[in-house]
C-alpha cells in the first residue's frame, strides 16, 4: 500500500508540474484546455482510504489554484472528483475484482475505462468551467469549453495510459 501511495504522489506531482508549466497555456480554438490533474485521481486504487483520496484531491487542487490564480476552483472540482471516483469505479468493476484493483485501460478494458474516465473528466471539466464563469451567461460557449476540454483531456489520458506500465 505504501508503494502505491508513493507512486500516486509522484504521478500527482508530475501532472501538477505539467499542468501548471505547459498545459495551462494551451487553449485550442479558444475553447479547449487540457485539465490532466484528474488523471491522478482516476488511477487511484480501489482500496485507497476515502480520507486519503479526498486529501489528495484537495492538495492537488490547492497547489493548482496557487499556481494558476484560480481561488478554490481546482480545489473544489478535484475534491469532488476524489469523492465520486470510488462510486463510479465500483459501477464499472466486475464483481470479482480484487480489493487492490488499480483502474487502467488494460485492467478495465476499453469500453469500461472509456466510460469511467470520460465520466470523471466530463464532471471535472463541467464543474471547472461553470465555477470559472460563475454562471450561465453564455451557455453555448460554456458547452463548447466543456466538450472541447473533455475531449482534449481524454486524449491526454489515453496517451498517458498507453505509456503507463502496471
Amino acid at each position: 500500500m505504501k508503494a502505491i501511495v508513493v507512486k500516486a504522489i509522484v504521478i500527482a506531482l508530475l501532472l501538477t508540474a505539467l499542468q501548471v508549466i505547459v498545459l495551462n497555456r494551451i487553449h485550442l480554438f479558444g475553447v479547449a484546455t487540457p485539465l490532466v490533474l484528474v488523471y491522478a485521481l482516476i488511477i487511484l486504487p480501489l482500496n485507497t482510504p476515502r480520507w486519503l483520496s479526498l486529501l489528495i484531491g484537495f492538495v492537488l487542487g490547492l497547489v493548482s489554484d496557487i499556481f494558476t490564480n484560480t481561488p478554490g476552483v481546482a480545489t473544489m472540482t478535484l475534491t469532488f472528483i476524489a469523492f465520486v471516483q470510488p462510486v463510479l469505479l465500483r459501477l464499472v468493476l466486475p464483481r470479482d475484482a480484487a480489493e487492490n484493483f488499480i483502474p487502467s485501460l488494460a485492467g478495465l478494458g476499453l469500453s469500461k475505462f472509456l466510460v469511467f474516465s470520460l465520466t470523471l473528466t466530463f464532471l471535472h471539466c463541467a464543474l471547472t468551467f461553470i465555477l470559472e464563469s460563475f454562471g450561465f451567461a453564455n451557455p453555448l460557449h460554456l458547452l463548447f469549453c466543456v466538450i472541447g476540454s473533455t475531449l482534449l483531456t481524454a486524449l491526454f489520458i489515453f496517451t498517458f495510459e498507453s505509456i503507463r506500465r502496471e
